[in-house]
């Protein structure tokens, strides 16, 4: 599966599945080979494991069903990689909210 990412955190990542595809998804499955690719950092490929599902409706009234995963046995090179990841993506949004960007 193809599935947007909604966020990523140290610990994990955030995806928005369809309420079809939500039936696919179970607390405490393990997601074996999952591959996502982190501009100007490169693919990461880990195993999540499903900690937790929850609907949600945007504003304009669409539905979708966020599911909350978590890196298992990350390795430290990879770790390194979000970590990269995250301070370049927070420098850009407070260089952007300072007007420099």
């Amino acid at each position: 599966l193809e599935l947007p990412l909604l966020d990523v955190s140290g610990g994990g990542i955030g995806l928005m599945v369809s309420l079809d595809l939500a039936k696919l998804f179970q607390r405490g499955d393990k997601l074996i080979d999952c591959k996502m690719m982190l501009p100007d950092e490169g693919l990461l490929v880990a195993i999540l494991s499903v900690r937790n599902l929850f609907d949600v409706t945007t504003r304009n009234g669409s539905r979708y069903v966020r599911v909350g995963c978590e890196f298992v046995d990350l390795p430290a090179p990879r770790l390194t990689m979000v970590q990269r990841y995250i301070t370049r993506i927070e420098r850009e949004r407070k260089a952007r909210l300072n007007g420099l960007a």
